[in-house]
Parts: C-alpha cells; sequence; structure tokens
C-alpha cells in the first residue's frame, strides 16, 4: 500500500445521482419531442429565440430569488 488518497470523478455520491437524472431528463425530453421533429424544425428561429428568453429569465429570476433569501437569512 503506497498511502495515496484515490480521487474520484464525482466528490460524493449525491452528485453522481445529480448528473444522471440530468441527463435521464434530457433523453426524456429529447424522445417526447422525436415524433414532432419536422413540426419543430419548421418553427425555426421563433423557437430557438423563444427558448432563448425563457431560459435567460428563468436563470435571472432564479438568482435573484436565491440572492434575496440569503440576505434575509444573513449568509451573504
Amino acid at each position: 500500500m503506497s498511502g495515496k488518497k484515490e480521487t474520484y470523478v464525482y466528490g460524493s455520491l449525491k452528485e453522481r445521482f445529480i448528473l444522471e437524472w440530468k441527463i435521464y431528463a434530457l433523453a426524456f425530453a429529447g424522445l417526447a419531442i422525436s415524433d414532432q421533429l419536422k413540426t419543430f424544425v419548421s418553427q425555426g428561429l421563433k423557437i430557438l429565440i423563444v427558448g432563448i428568453f425563457v431560459m435567460t429569465g428563468t436563470f435571472l429570476g432564479s438568482c435573484l430569488w436565491d440572492q434575496m433569501l440569503l440576505n434575509l437569512a444573513g449568509v451573504i
């Protein structure tokens, strides 16, 4: 035994489970739109722009909410 500490890709089992659930969710979403792919492609740029705005708004809303709660809790 060399006494070296082993290193792993994931810091904990919890991190691994979180990552796996994200992969499963993305796979499920891909399967959900696969039968409607022609409709999805025909919408083209419109759906891309709306998607970007929705994701950006969700992210910024989450950031503001977290900032507010952390300030109220006195953490930051």
